[in-house]
């Protein structure tokens, strides 16, 4: 057997995205949660806002804007399709099995080409399992097959033994929005990110950021940036690899 370390880290999941929302108020964001886009306002061939429901009340409102960003992640083709583009996004969701102990310090990942089951994530007083993949067709509703899960619990036990002995605590699943290419299965799928600026399908002011995964988040934030200051005229660095993200503790939800 070969093993090799890799200066590796875990992060928790929740924290991280709330990480990013209060970043973003701390900037002047508004971050309207529970919140969903349903039409994107356009005319003759340009969009200038978005049409979005709260549904907590039922309240609809229009939001304008000089330029629209769509990072839907696997809901990033529905969203395009509002205005009559297309983005090739491959909703493919993956299993993870959490068990109720924390049975490594280190990420423990195969070195093979990818398939289910490659990794145990410790995370807290847990241990995480994942995952497979498969694609669907809708990211509101996926099932979880039983048989992934049986599987993630085998493949994990090959990988330590000792979970065997630890109960289920979690099973959950859920879409990455990944750039599907035709006739390719989703695991041979690049996890790289593309951006498309719509002007070039003859939809101006709108431009969609999908595909990538949490480690090119920033990368990606950077690239959709570059593209939206180019279009507004506007001559402005991206500085997020300077700033820090600010705590998760500072973000305040809207409440009603």
């Amino acid at each position: 057997l070969t093993a090799v370390q890799v200066p590796d880290g875990v992060f928790e999941p929740y924290r991280f995205c709330l990480a990013f929302l209060a970043t973003a108020q701390a900037s002047g964001a508004e971050v309207r949660t529970f919140t969903e886009v349903v039409d994107l306002a356009s005319d003759n061939g340009f969009v200038s806002g978005v049409t979005v429901v709260d549904r907590l009340t039922g309240d609809v409102d229009t939001i304008r804007a000089d330029l629209v960003v769509n990072a839907g992640g696997p809901w990033a083709e529905r969203l395009a399709s509002m205005a009559e583009v297309d983005v090739p996004v491959s909703p493919t969701p993956g299993v993870m099995v959490t068990v109720d102990r924390r049975l490594n310090n280190m990420v423990i990942n195969r070195l093979n080409t990818p398939s289910d089951g490659d990794i145990v994530v410790p995370q807290r007083t847990t241990s995480i399992i994942g995952t497979t993949s498969w694609t669907v067709d809708d990211p509101d509703h996926i099932p979880i097959p039983g048989d992934h899960v049986t599987r993630m619990r085998e493949r994990g036990r090959d990988l330590l033994p000792r979970i065997a002995d630890a109960r289920v605590r979690g099973i959950m699943a859920v879409a990455r929005p990944l750039i599907s290419k035709p006739g390719v299965d989703a695991r041979l799928v690049s996890r790289t990110f593309e951006c498309f600026d719509h002007e070039a399908d003859g939809m101006d002011g709108f431009v969609t950021i999908s595909g990538g995964k949490t480690t090119t988040a920033r990368a990606m934030a950077e690239k959709v940036s570059d593209i939206v200051c180019g279009k507004l005229g506007l001559a402005a660095p991206c500085r997020t690899a300077e700033v820090p993200l600010t705590s998760y503790r500072r973000f305040h939800a809207r409440t009603t």
